[in-house]
């Protein structure tokens, strides 16, 4: 279980350098960082998302958390949500959440 601790760094790490995407197909979650460390304990907290390393360029090395299962992305919205201060990436995580909530509805016959 996250304390509101955790969430408040996560949202934190997710406000200075995370990213939130959306496609006609999904919305996707990103973190990048070159020190894994950082990235490994949010992905060990929030037991969501999948860790790539790549080297762009023959450079340093880049380690990118990213969330893809709709489900997931959902869920760590509503996990930051509270505590994300820049209003930007609040209106895009809103906007994703409820983009993800209306394909769902959709999906299992349900007014949208």
């Amino acid at each position: 279980m996250l304390t509101d601790t955790d969430r408040a760094y996560i949202a934190g790490f997710f406000d200075g350098e995370g990213s939130i995407s959306l496609s006609p197909k999904q919305a996707q979650v990103r973190i990048p960082q070159k020190d894994p460390t950082i990235l490994e304990e949010i992905q060990e907290l929030t037991a969501m998302g999948t860790l790539y390393y790549d080297k762009p360029n023959g450079g340093s090395i880049i380690s990118t958390w990213v969330v893809y299962r709709q489900s997931d992305v959902v869920r760590f919205i509503r996990l930051i949500y509270p505590y994300v201060r820049c209003p930007t990436r609040r209106r895009k995580l809103r906007m994703a959440y409820y983009y993800i909530r209306a394909k769902q509805r959709r999906l299992h016959g349900k007014a949208a």
